[in-house]
């Protein structure tokens, strides 16, 4: 379909609701976001390297709240709605994966329940997604 494809993964679980920095992954079907922003020559780019090596096997690490911003920044830049994945982990094994579509139109987010949604943890998960 034409509408944008965008991943982000959580990989730890503090709330955003407490002010914790998160790291994240953005991915989107039509390459990713995080690098075809300032990578090569923003300030932030330096935190990229401060990213663990657990974080590895995820396709693009963002670190820092600027690199998150960024992402933010180019998914609302869409006239038409954007698809949206979001991975959040739970425990070390364990993750949800949110699908959802923002409509810039009217700015609504519309999301969908995961399949998969475990009850350990879900409560916090669904807080943490909002």
């Amino acid at each position: 379909s034409d509408v944008p494809v965008h991943h982000r993964t959580d990989h730890d679980r503090a709330s955003l609701l407490t002010g914790s920095s998160r790291k994240s992954s953005v991915d989107s079907a039509g390459g990713s976001l995080f690098e075809a922003s300032s990578r090569a020559s923003s300030p932030s780019s330096s935190s990229s390297s401060e990213c663990s090596d657990t974080e590895s096997h995820d396709i693009h690490s963002l670190c820092s709240e600027d690199d998150c911003q960024e992402v933010l920044r180019q998914i609302l830049q869409h006239d038409q709605p954007v698809h949206i994945s979001i991975k959040l982990h739970v425990t070390e094994d364990q993750s949800t994966n949110w699908m959802s579509i923002l409509n810039p139109n009217n700015n609504i987010l519309y999301v969908a329940f995961p399949t998969d949604f475990a009850p350990a943890g879900s409560k916090e998960t669904f807080t943490s997604l909002l």
